[in-house]
């Protein structure tokens, strides 16, 4: 792969996590929402890759912001399973 690219991916990357944090909409998706679980589908198009063909060429210095973008994929999807698996707690009148 091409430095330029390597380049262009990790400024985006960048780009992205700067957007997210100025707009506050990274601690938005990692709070419980009904529609957390539509993560899975963004989720699987990220791993789908992994199952098909292993090792991926994947530049060593692009692997850290994929896992990151996995991991913020991931985790609303299982806070969402937690809450879901909770029992929940009725009250009394």
């Amino acid at each position: 792969m091409k430095l330029t690219y390597i380049y262009i991916e990790f400024a985006l990357f960048a780009a992205f996590l700067m957007l997210m944090l100025a707009s506050r909409d990274l601690s938005t998706l990692l709070e419980r929402h009904k529609s957390n679980l539509l993560l899975a589908v963004p989720l699987s198009t990220a791993l789908l890759p992994v199952f098909m063909k292993f090792p991926l060429p994947v530049p060593t210095e692009l692997i850290a912001p994929h896992l990151i973008l996995i991991l913020l994929l991931a985790i609303p999807i299982l806070i969402d399973i937690k809450d879901t698996a909770k029992p929940k707690q009725h009250r009394r009148a």
